[in-house]
């Protein structure tokens, strides 16, 4: 499964959006990772989540969204859940 999540910063001041999208990445693979039951067994599935930031950017959302999925293909390859930043 792959989706999308945009995030608007205008709160966010100076390089702490940095921290900021880590924490939702992170949160994120933590609710994701929750085992959950099927057929009477318990499963469980990983997330690798890949993070572009455009801040004053004038790639595409093309551009951008190649990025993000770069970075979360850099993540699934390590073979650990979690998230990279670009």
């Amino acid at each position: 499964m792959r989706f999308c999540v945009l995030h608007h910063w205008t709160f966010v001041v100076g390089r702490l959006w940095l921290f900021v999208a880590a924490q939702i990445a992170e949160r994120i693979v933590e609710a994701v990772g929750q085992p959950f039951t099927v057929s009477a067994a318990t499963a469980s599935v990983t997330a690798s989540v890949g993070i572009v930031v455009a801040r004053g950017d004038r790639r595409t959302s093309e551009q951008l969204m190649h990025a993000a999925d770069t970075a979360m293909y850099a993540t699934k390859h390590s073979g650990k859940p979690g998230c990279r930043i670009v």
